[in-house]
């Protein structure tokens, strides 16, 4: 156990009591596949239990990706799962953790829960609500806006986010602080400096938000170019020249980033976009959509493109694969950019958030 970490004792007996104030971290994003919000939840807690001494662990029981989180032990707590667990059980757990704050960082947490930090990374299921199966934007339509009502704070990941969310839930206008994502330690490296980069990577997925149909579109008109598509194949055919690559573990993934030209992200949508970051560390240029945070987060260091305009996507490729000068350029501008974000400045100023909440509780 980490030292000065809290000690709770086995939770298997649901009358454990703890004698001083500590601040629950819900651990609900461990039993789910590893993606975005889930890194930016593991990557936080990592750097954050560096800096306190009041942290607790929390999870449903069932499969967990890590049952230590920097340091800190993960405690599982009761039978039920999912939203069940953390409406149900995670409120009982609070009172019986005597916690002073519950710190939820992924969209989600317990309505019953005192003291909520809640993480909300995006508004997209209200934006771009095909994207979305009924049940969940049904429940994240319900649940959102009595959840920011209740919190004591809500963090998001850039301004554009911010603003976005302020827009649709005003009462978070007052009560809302940014921490930023970064890239983590498993997917950062220049990538060796003799393999010549001719490909173009992508992530795809199915939603309107990601706006993926239009890099097969683009790729169908330049079929002496070859795109590489992380995730999920597309369900309707492709030329021969998008390859599928299904989904990638960490070091598949930089293996590829390591081997790209470059990194295409035509999202309509985006609370923050960590993979562009991933591939500047990588030594790949980024082309972007010109769309919501992405002109935030990547500066002057990525080429950007009208995502609904397909010949606009075309013209920049083309002018990437053309001139090399301005891939050294935008290489360059990359390396600087992506250095600007940490996971430690992250839970650095998620820890000043923290330490408000407590001079005033």
């Amino acid at each position: 156990m980490k030292s000065g970490a809290c000690s709770i004792g086995s939770l298997a007996n649901s009358d454990v009591r703890v004698g001083v104030p500590v601040i629950v971290i819900n651990g609900r994003f461990l039993t789910q596949p590893l993606r975005g919000v889930q890194r930016f939840a593991e990557c936080l807690v990592q750097e954050l239990s560096g800096l306190r001494n009041d942290l607790c662990v929390v999870a449903p029981h069932g499969e967990l990706r890590m049952r230590e989180i920097g340091g800190l032990p993960v405690y599982q707590w009761g039978h039920l799962s999912g939203y069940l667990w953390e409406q149900i059980e995670l409120p009982r757990f609070l009172r019986n953790a005597n916690s002073e704050l519950v710190l939820c960082l992924g969209n989600t947490g317990p309505i019953g829960g005192r003291g909520m930090v809640l993480a909300l990374h995006d508004v997209t299921y209200l934006d771009f609500p095909g994207g979305y199966p009924f049940a969940m934007r049904l429940w994240l339509k319900t649940m959102t806006p009595i959840l920011v009502r209740r919190s004591r704070e809500v963090i998001t990941v850039s301004h554009t986010a911010k603003r976005q969310i302020v827009s649709h839930y005003p009462a978070a206008g007052n009560k809302i602080a940014v921490v930023s994502n970064a890239v983590s330690g498993e997917l950062t490296g220049s990538g060796p400096e003799t393999v010549q980069r001719h490909d173009f990577l992508a992530f795809y997925h199915a939603s309107e938000s990601k706006n993926c149909a239009i890099l097969v579109e683009a790729f169908r008109a330049l079929p002496n170019e070859t795109l590489r598509l992380v995730g999920p194949a597309p369900e309707s055919p492709v030329p021969p020249n998008v390859i599928p690559l299904g989904r990638l573990n960490d070091s598949q993934l930089l293996d590829e980033y390591q081997h790209a030209l470059g990194f295409i992200i035509p999202s309509l949508s985006e609370g923050f976009g960590i993979p562009p970051l991933e591939a500047q560390a990588n030594g790949a240029v980024v082309l972007s959509s010109n769309a919501s945070s992405l002109p935030e987060v990547l500066a002057d260091s990525a080429l950007f493109f009208n995502p609904r305009d397909v010949s606009d996507l075309v013209d920049k490729i083309k002018r990437l694969a053309a001139d090399p000068a301005l891939v050294t350029r935008l290489r360059s501008l990359g390396s600087e950019n992506w250095r600007r974000y940490s996971w430690k400045s992250s839970a650095e100023r998620l820890n000043e958030v923290l330490n408000s909440l407590k001079r005033g509780s």
